[in-house]
């Protein structure tokens, strides 16, 4: 009976684990979606300080939050992600905007990858 107890207890620590994991992941992606978001919109308007800056504090929240993320996640979707990002700012620094754009999307991808790759699903258990 204390053996089914355990393996119970311990299935239960499991998904919580997951949940909280997945719940954390998710709430960083929402801050860097919405940062995102803003410096698309910056340079598609060609406000390039503030998109400068705006990349600046992604790249800024990115190197706190990798921190955490390394602890949990496939490390070399953490390097492209950090690629991305300065890929980014560089292309922000030369004012490019259509290499600026694309490399904003392919970001976004990036991002939103890793919450869905670490979402509890049964293709991801299996």
């Amino acid at each position: 009976m204390r053996s089914l107890l355990a393996i119970f207890l311990g299935f239960v620590l499991l998904i919580s684990l997951s949940v909280f994991t997945f719940h954390k992941l998710e709430e960083s992606y929402s801050i860097i979606k919405t940062d995102l978001d803003q410096a698309q919109e910056y340079i598609a308007a060609e406000k390039w300080r503030e998109a400068e800056n705006l990349t600046r504090k992604i790249d800024a929240y990115w190197t706190e939050t990798k921190k955490w993320w390394a602890i949990l996640l496939d490390h070399e979707a953490l390097d492209d992600i950090e690629i991305s990002i300065k890929r980014l700012e560089t292309f922000i620094e030369t004012k490019e905007k259509p290499s600026s754009l694309a490399e904003l999307e392919t970001l976004k991808v990036l991002v939103k990858k890793v919450p869905e790759s670490e979402c509890l699903r049964l293709n991801n258990i299996l």
